[in-house]
């Protein structure tokens, strides 16, 4: 049970006001430390179509139900899932795709000047890799990496893409979002910078949390938020680690992008 990880606080220590109701408890990780990292997310916007036709020539998959062993992201771009009938849309850039897969969800402008969401709807199962870990192994990014970093020279090396996209195994299946913005995994609505993915292996959702970290536009500004658990990631791993939503758009991507912070949480339970 995820109580094991907290330890009762008094909200004179905490910076934020009391919640009414609620009795803060501070969350201390594994071996005993009181920090964590906290990174960021947004609802992208992608270019599709239905129908498989130039540009939109890279397809977004949903979760086939007849494979007992899921392919890698490998198999999958070398065909494994095709003729399945699990295709749900094509989009037209296979880096806004990847990192959509990321993301867990996107806004998809599709040709006929509709909106059609995707969600996270299940995951291949394999081992998740940082691309940007890898670049920086390889030599091609150098510190600070970023995700437009990553972008700009996925851009600048087409022809390295996929080989570069294959080194992170796992793979995102969606489905289809109808609603009007983009639904966490607890199947609630995700608020911008009241939503927080975290290990689902450890935290229920639906939990009243309080982060404190740095606001990744200003360097060294205290960034806190009551927030709530209501979504996950394949990369959220460990008691004292959180993926905030930041929102949809550029101006939530200009936001998420660069949040990689060190930071605290505590639970905020019923008295």
């Amino acid at each position: 049970m995820f109580h094991k990880y907290l330890k009762p606080a008094s909200w004179n220590n905490i910076p934020h006001p009391p919640i009414a109701g609620l009795k803060p408890y501070q969350v201390i990780a594994q071996d005993g430390s009181d920090t964590g990292l906290f990174t960021g997310y947004f609802e992208p916007t992608l270019r599709g179509s239905f129908t498989k036709k130039p540009p939109y020539l890279h397809p977004v998959y949903a979760a086939p139900t007849d494979m007992p062993i899921m392919p890698d992201r490998a198999e999958i771009a070398a065909g494994a899932l095709a003729n399945k009938n699990l295709e749900l849309l094509y989009v037209d850039d296979a880096v806004d795709l990847f990192f959509a897969h990321v993301q867990g969800s996107a806004a998809v402008q599709m040709d006929d000047g509709k909106i059609q969401r995707i969600s996270f709807a299940a995951k291949s199962g394999h081992p998740y890799t940082a691309i940007g870990k890898t670049l920086k192994d390889r030599g091609a990014l150098h510190l600070p990496i970023t995700m437009d970093s990553i972008k700009a020279w996925l851009r600048e090396h087409p022809d390295q893409q996929q080989e570069i996209f294959n080194t992170n195994a796992s793979h995102i299946f969606f489905k289809r979002n109808d609603a009007n913005g983009p639904v966490g995994a607890s199947g609630e609505a995700l608020i911008a910078e009241q939503s927080l993915a975290i290990d689902d292996s450890i935290w229920p959702y639906g939990l009243t949390v309080i982060v404190r970290t740095t606001d990744p536009r200003e360097a060294g500004k205290p960034f806190i938020r009551v927030m709530r658990t209501q979504d996950k990631g394949s990369a959220i791993r460990g008691v004292i680690r959180g993926d905030i939503y930041f929102g949809s758009g550029d101006e939530a991507a200009q936001k998420a992008g660069p949040m990689n912070a060190q930071g605290q949480m505590w639970v905020c339970l019923p008295e």
